[in-house]
């Protein structure tokens, strides 16, 4: 009775409505499944402000596909290596976490291709336990940027052409996945990919470490295996919009990398010196800060609403205390607030996607040096104000063991345990307690009311506390942090989309003759 009371007084505070309760005066509910972006860049989870810093299960699908593949059904409890990992999240206190729903090679595009049934009911699985034990989920859709054209049978500049094999599969992926989920409390966000930032407008015979596998398998390539920012760009859009057709309301990123110190400087050049060839030299000049700003705006065109980047700061000399932002290396705290203030100038939120992976010092410092490192990083993260973000830990490579004749990933509590990774957990628990103490984080509230809202019938209008609030409603709902930036006056984000232009007569009829289309459908004024 007390625990149907508490459940009760929480929903009421709320302003939610259950079978035989009206609160006498119900704020609007603005609670809808997932995180949003604020018009001012700040991230929401239901009503209210949201920090909360994660984790990245990179191999949970990867190795519940593996294990079907290997072992086919019915796939016994050995193989439910996704559950640990949850139930590891649930015990290090850590709300949401970051992962691929597609894996590093093609074989979930085949499966999905070829026994769709097969492949949802393995993603089923990872959703509903993640229902379960109540951790949100920000779904990477295409992880990996070379697996999927070569599955097509296509080069990767193809991603910017709208009609390709490529785009054409990778948004009826996008679609159905979407779709299928889109109403699960457990789906906090998108990301489009992985990183693909990283390997655009490299295209040079010195750089074929950048090319995909793939290409040298058969002992040839040619430079339409590189692509530009541009066709990237154009990839982009398309997923987003595809995305945002079917969920008009959750977080859109683009899963990027740290920005490249010469980002804008690489974009331009593949703009004006492109040959016949899909060739050109490159110039690694650095940006300056707005050069910076600006290549942040052009990879998140509307739809998408959260900038993405990732840093592990470690190489082999250890801890790397400063990052570009820009041409420019800044101490990682000053860097950081770069990237939150470049972002929300624009209306953008910051998800640091990646962070964390000190594997190379792991290896040479001593335990008490990789903690108080790992410590620093994360109070550099908060005092920049980052509000989401999931570490990146690599896995001990030798705790894979056989069990009655089958391999077993130990990679979720046993590896932990394992030299140094459990230290990392414990002190992200401890950052997350502190954003619950601060009533920065409202995850437990946010499960209650997911999971006491009655269902909607079928071919029924919603309810009305499932409609989205106004910008005015949401913010005077917001009961977030005091000194959270207040909501602005609407404005205009930048415009959407990007009309893909080659600067250079040369560049566009050598564009024109390889039969690659760059121009999207939907016509917008060209920016830079």
């Amino acid at each position: 009775m007390k625990t149907f009371l508490s459940v009760l007084l929480i929903l009421c505070c709320l302003g939610i409505t259950v079978a035989g309760t009206t609160p006498a005066t119900a704020a609007p509910n603005t609670f809808r499944p997932g995180l949003h972006v604020r018009s001012d860049g700040i991230v929401m989870l239901g009503n209210r402000v949201f920090y909360g810093y994660g984790l990245n299960l990179f191999s949970t699908f990867g190795y519940h596909l593996d294990s079907y593949f290997r072992y086919g059904d019915p796939l016994d409890a050995l193989e439910h290596q996704y559950k640990k990992d949850f139930e590891m999240c649930k015990k290090y206190n850590l709300p949401f976490v970051r992962v691929p729903f597609s894996t590093w090679g093609a074989n979930s595009y085949e499966l999905f291709e070829k026994d769709r049934e097969t492949f949802f009911r393995l993603l089923d699985d990872i959703v509903a336990e993640a229902e379960r034990q109540e951790i949100g989920i920000v779904v990477s859709l295409l992880w990996n940027q070379d697996a999927l054209p070569y599955y097509v049978s296509e080069k990767r500049s193809a991603m910017g052409d709208p009609e390709s094999k490529t785009v054409r599969f990778a948004k009826e992926y996008v679609a159905a996945i979407v779709q299928r989920y889109k109403d699960s409390p457990a789906i906090w966000g998108w990301e489009i990919g992985n990183e693909y930032n990283l390997t655009a407008d490299l295209c040079s015979k010195d750089l074929t470490e950048f090319l995909p596998h793939e290409v040298f398998k058969v002992g040839e390539w040619d430079y339409y295996d590189y692509y530009t920012s541009d066709e990237l760009l154009v990839f982009y859009q398309e997923i987003a919009d595809t995305i945002r057709q079917y969920d008009d309301y959750r977080l859109i990123t683009n899963g990027n990398g740290e920005m490249r110190s010469a980002a804008y400087n690489l974009r331009y050049y593949s703009r004006g010196l492109m040959t016949e060839k899909h060739s050109w030299p490159l110039n690694w000049r650095g940006d300056t800060y707005e050069q910076f700003q600006e290549m942040i705006q052009f990879y998140t065109p509307e739809p998408m609403d959260t900038l993405s980047f990732h840093y592990q700061a470690v190489n082999e000399s250890g801890f790397l205390t400063t990052m570009h932002a820009g041409g420019t290396r800044y101490p990682l705290r000053e860097a950081f607030a770069k990237y939150v203030e470049a972002s929300r100038s624009q209306g953008l939120a910051t998800f640091f996607g990646e962070f964390g992976d000190f594997i190379e010092m792991e290896h040479k410092a001593s335990p008490e040096e990789v903690q108080q490192a790992f410590r620093s990083l994360l109070d550099d993260m908060m005092a920049a104000d980052i509000q989401i973000a999931c570490g990146w830990f690599q896995w001990p490579k030798d705790f894979e063991v056989r069990e009655n004749g089958r391999d077993r990933f130990l990679h979720s509590e046993e590896g932990l345990d394992y030299l140094v990774n459990r230290y990392k957990m414990e002190q992200l628990a401890q950052v997350n307690e502190a954003f619950q103490k601060e009533n920065k984080q409202n995850a437990q509230l946010y499960w209650v009311v997911m999971k006491n809202r009655a269902p909607v019938p079928p071919d029924e209008p919603a309810p009305q506390e499932t409609a989205p609030a106004t910008e005015a409603q949401e913010a005077a709902a917001t009961d977030g942090p005091k000194d959270s930036p207040a909501e602005p006056d609407a404005k205009p984000r930048k415009e959407k989309g990007l009309a893909v232009w080659l600067a250079g007569g040369a560049a566009a009829a050598a564009v024109a003759g390889s039969g690659w289309c760059l121009t999207r459908k939907k016509k917008a004024k060209p920016r830079g």
